[in-house]
């Protein structure tokens, strides 16, 4: 859990704003639309919208923010409406918006290393226990609704990734870095699963239902890095 972003979601609430959790890669409402909705909770009674989820419940934000480092969004334009009621309300509005924002850019950092680890779990790297960096890009820029193919005007490198996963540990508390991976009688740098598992434990949300399975079964459960190299990259083999 980010206590960072939960305290600010809880700060927030205890001043009587409504909050709801924001993905933070692209900024939209991390909840249930009406196609996928359970018709549970507080929608029980009919698909409520988001706005209408919103809350300032301490009980459901901490539930909501277990489930991952979500950047916090509130539910009306509040200087407005701060400013129409007056009083200490318009500074107390500014103030609470300046520290969501604050907390946000803090944890930008931390939410795009968190995005990355899960690509890897859950749809780069499932089922392959090593994999080459080139592989490892090629696929993650070609996920679709992630950051990775637009970095700041230019796709994630090598060096960039490196230096991303360099922020976490293996289980032998030493930093995540690439390894030597021998393919097809040659040699390329790539990670290796086992090196990232303490990572994917300690930071990652659950992986959603089948996830797990569905990108096993789109790579034939390869785990060998020849195969996957002569698959993508003949070139690099």
């Amino acid at each position: 859990m980010n206590t960072h972003l939960l305290n600010a979601a809880l700060n927030a609430a205890e001043r009587g704003w409504h909050v709801f959790p924001l993905r933070p890669a692209d900024k939209r409402p991390a909840l249930h639309g009406e196609v996928a909705c359970p018709g549970t909770g507080v929608c029980v009674a009919g698909h409520r919208k988001w706005e209408q989820r919103a809350t300032n419940d301490p009980d459901r934000i901490r539930k909501a923010w277990s489930a991952g480092a979500f950047i916090v969004g509130l539910a009306a334009p509040l200087l407005s409406v701060a400013d129409a009621a007056g009083g200490g309300w318009p500074e107390r509005a500014r103030t609470a918006c300046v520290e969501l924002v604050n907390a946000a850019r803090a944890d930008d950092k931390g939410s795009l290393g968190i995005r990355l680890l899960t690509d890897l779990r859950d749809h780069v790297m499932a089922g392959i226990d090593r994999m080459p960096t080139v592989a490892i890009l090629d696929r993650l820029c070609a996920l679709d609704e992630a950051p990775w193919a637009d970095m700041s005007g230019r796709p994630l490198d090598s060096r960039g990734l490196a230096k991303m996963l360099g922020e976490y540990m293996t289980e032998d508390n030493t930093p995540v870095k690439a390894r030597n991976i021998k393919t097809a009688g040659t040699v390329l740098k790539g990670y290796y699963a086992a090196d990232l598992h303490d990572a994917w434990q300690r930071y990652c949300p659950p992986p959603p239902s089948g996830a797990a399975t569905s990108a096993t079964s789109a790579t034939a459960q390869v785990s060998d890095p020849e195969t996957v190299a002569a698959t993508l990259f003949p070139s690099a083999t």
